[in-house]
């Protein structure tokens, strides 16, 4: 059935942790497809006059109605609308009587199937209205919402589900048909509270009816009218008890938590308010919970809502608006002429302090001039969801100059960030130093801390970089730098667009601008070499149309190889996951698959092998562990988790077998050893003996460093000590975290053993004496540390 969602429930909430201690996580919970708000329905003793005051005080218009004039015989009712903000205002004629059709609600069987939905195509839209009951809802409760619709996938699914997760339902699903065009749309309604708590329902629509509003609502032409009020941001509802009414919503609806406030975080010493928010799946349905908190000098202005409501209802809706200043400045002009009045304005010590609080440069003095006079509030977004519309729904909203659009972003996000305390602090998680959520980050594929270290090195590559650019000037411009004309630095003047088809457009090759390379001959002679083989590069015509035919012609797939390695991948990566690190989700697996997937459209490649999966584990480990400190090494490798292949099993056979033999040797050459050091009285030995030593140190698997000196050379490595020498160089960059940089010298020798006892390394556990021999530095407490030689661990 379409709109049906496999989720999990969220987990249940049993007490408030409060703003600062709250977590925003999105568990993508929803039991059913939400999608946006679709209209807001308020109950009044007289629609006509209601809506004309909020459409003059809001810069709404009316675009439907449903009345007597259209043969509405038991209500009448008025839309008024602006962009997606729509409300809907209803008022019952008159007490049912004979002349009048039934007015009691209809309950209609639950259905299994869509095609037997009960049907309505008479002259009143909404099937099961009551005059009965609306006129009891306007006495009791006075002008209030009654209905929040929200549009969903299927608005029978919906139903279904939301009965099956503990709701009580009003109105099962009805196909609405409209009679003069035919066309239909499904509706069902649930109480959005638990049973005791207030008469509002939650009212879900689905089908893409193309009217005005409802279906048998008549479309009323009128002058156009806006303010800029753009859609709902949330509907606020204040209940006796705020965990039970949240959690039969999130129970019922699979809503997760968005945020939470308690009294301690927006309350004061006369008044406050526990407040929890809950989220849809996309975010755009939000809808904030509040409870009274009592003890305070003041009635807490919930409570003072409960008792003139005479019970829960949704107390206030927050709009969004594309320019605040001139909706406000709309607004205020009509609050003596029909619009609505204004809270007082805030005490000037208030915006004195804004600047502080929502730091400097966000808001120009302009800006801030203009929030006093209108006596706005300003509040930073401290969990930093305004990158969520591109991440989540892959759209962008402009409004600006007068342009109002919605267009698509389907296309990879490269984000920066710098760090909230003004520097990386490597003792805190990097959500923390960043400062954005996990809901957010966890939406990045990739993530890489880039530190600024002192490296002389790369401070000096950096520095000619830049000469380089600014190497060449025309004549006449003496400030302003110039691009090179041809070579890699040439970004400026590549173009997209069609040239005239010259043998230049077909080259593949170019010779490379000297004034791009890294310094020729000045570097060394080594240097000098290199960029002399170097001297062909490939050029940017041919690379973008190598990456536009991999990206639209080249379509892999998985193979049985690549789905098992990445899914032991997977699981490897959550049995050890640190805290540092950003948190291991599902997203992860996509994030293997497009970057395998990527990796094998750039082999031009129909299908994903194990080694794009590698290159994908590759990267993604760089990405999780590394953290910018290229002072580690190498990063973790997954060979060791993943299951051998045939070729690999016959190389190990083989090791094994060549290290039986090297262990005989040994022996042997040992025992030659102690009978001459007892033959010349327990001397330390020859120099033709000590040499001995150091060639079977080398064999042996300890350091390649020698004491005196130099390297010794490496024998190949094995894929498996590549992979054990990855995951050790992972868990030893966790642990100098931890230490700040410093390691006990037996900690490191355990880190160091991990993963050896079953006969990972030739000649057994390393000694601490061949421990002693990989550390580059101790100091005068015992710790040991770690710096530019991790990478040849296992490398003899």
């Amino acid at each position: 059935m379409p709109g049906t969602l496999t989720t999990t429930s969220p987990a249940m909430i049993s007490q408030l942790v409060g703003h600062k201690n709250f977590v925003r996580v999105n568990p993508m919970s929803d039991q059913f497809e939400i999608k946006r708000f679709h209209h807001l329905e308020l109950y009044c003793g007289d629609a006509s006059n209601t809506s004309r005051r909020f459409a003059w005080g809001l810069g709404l218009a009316q675009v439907a109605k449903s009345d007597h004039s259209t043969g509405n015989p038991l209500y009448a009712s008025y839309v008024l609308q602006s962009q997606e903000l729509v409300f809907v205002f209803t008022a019952p004629y008159a007490p049912p009587s004979s002349s009048f059709p039934s007015s009691s609600p209809r309950h209609a069987v639950p259905i299994t199937n869509i095609a037997d939905a009960p049907s309505s195509s008479s002259s009143i839209p909404h099937p099961a209205f009551s005059p009965t009951d609306a006129a009891g809802f306007f006495t009791r409760h006075g002008l209030a919402i009654k209905a929040v619709g929200i549009e969903v996938e299927d608005a029978h699914v919906a139903y279904e589900k939301c009965v099956a997760h503990g709701g009580k339902g009003v109105l099962p699903a009805q196909l609405l048909k409209d009679v003069e065009t035919g066309q239909s749309m499904l509706m069902s309604e649930v109480m959005a509270y638990p049973e005791e708590e207030g008469e509002v329902v939650l009212r879900f629509v689905s089908g893409g009816f193309k009217g005005p509003f409802l279906p048998n609502y008549q479309s009323t032409p009128s002058p156009p009218l806006s303010y800029g009020l753009q859609r709902i941001d949330h509907v606020v509802s204040n209940v006796r008890h705020l965990l039970p009414v949240a959690n039969h919503l999130m129970g019922m609806t699979g809503m997760h938590e968005f945020a939470e406030f308690t009294a301690a975080d927006v309350g004061t010493v006369d008044s406050g308010l526990n407040s929890l928010v809950l989220a849809s799946n996309n975010e755009k349905v939000l809808m904030p919970v509040n409870e009274p908190t009592f003890g305070t000098k003041r009635k807490s202005q919930i409570q003072t809502y409960l008792e003139q409501n005479q019970g829960p209802g949704v107390q206030h809706i927050a709009l969004k608006t594309d320019d605040i200043f001139a909706t406000m400045e709309e607004l205020k002009r009509r609050t003596h002429v029909g619009g609505f009045d204004f809270m007082p304005k805030a005490s000037p010590e208030y915006y004195r302090g804004l600047p502080q609080k929502i730091g400097a440069g966000v808001l120009t003095e302009e800006q801030l001039t203009r929030v006093e006079e209108l006596g706005l509030l300003v509040d930073k977004d401290d969990q930093g969801v305004a990158i969520h519309e591109v991440m989540e729904q892959q759209t962008v909203t402009i409004a600006k100059a007068g342009i109002h659009a919605s267009l698509n972003a389907r296309c990879s996000v490269l984000a920066a960030a710098n760090p909230v305390y003004g520097q990386y602090d490597k003792h805190r998680s990097v959500q923390e130093n960043i400062g954005l959520p996990d809901s957010l980050l966890s939406r990045f594929d990739l993530l890489f801390v880039v530190l600024d270290q002192i490296d002389p090195g790369t401070d000096r590559a950096i520095a000619e970089h830049v000469i380089r650019a600014h190497s060449y000037r025309r004549p006449g411009n003496d400030m302003a730098p110039e691009r090179l004309s041809s070579g890699p630095l040439d970004v400026a003047s590549s173009s997209l667009q069609d040239e005239e088809d010259t043998p230049e457009e077909h080259r593949v090759w170019e010779k490379a601008n000297p004034m791009a390379t890294d310094g020729g001959a000045e570097r060394g002679e080594q240097a000098g070499r290199a960029a002399q083989q170097e001297q062909d590069i490939l050029t940017k015509n041919f690379l973008r149309k190598y990456v536009f035919y991999a990206k639209s012609r080249i379509q892999p797939k998985l193979t049985t190889e690549a789905e098992d390695a990445i899914a032991t991948y997977y699981f490897t990566l959550r049995s050890k996951q640190e805290r540092k690190t950003v948190p291991i989700t599902p997203r992860t697996l996509e994030t293997l698959i497009r970057l395998s997937t990527a990796h094998a459209k750039v082999r031009l490649s129909n299908e994903i092998t194990r080694n794009d999966c590698d290159m994908a584990m590759e990267l993604l480990s760089f990405a999780l562990y590394h953290e910018g400190d290229e002072q580690h090494g190498r990063l973790p490798s997954t060979a060791s988790s993943l299951p051998p292949t045939a070729e690999e099993e016959e190389e190990e056979e083989e090791e094994e077998e060549g290290e039986e033999e090297d262990k005989e040797n040994k022996g042997s050459n040992q025992r030659r050893r102690r009978r001459r050091g007892r033959k010349s009285g327990g001397s330390e030995g020859t120099d033709e003996e000590d040499e001995d030593e150091e060639d079977e140190a080398g064999s042996e698997g300890g350091s390649p460093i020698k004491k005196g000196g130099g390297k010794k050379k490496a024998r190949s490595q094995s894929p498996g000590a590549n992979a054990r020498g990855g995951f050790f160089l992972s868990r030893l960059n966790a642990a100098l975290q931890t230490h700040g940089d410093g390691l006990p010298f037996p900690q490191f020798v355990e880190l160091l053993n991990e993963g050896l006892e079953e006969g990972g390394r030739e000649g057994g556990l390393f000694s601490q004496e061949e421990a002693m021999q990989l550390v580059v530095a101790q100091d005068e407490n015992g710790k040991c540390y770690w710096e530019e030689n991790a990478q040849v661990i296992y490398s003899s």
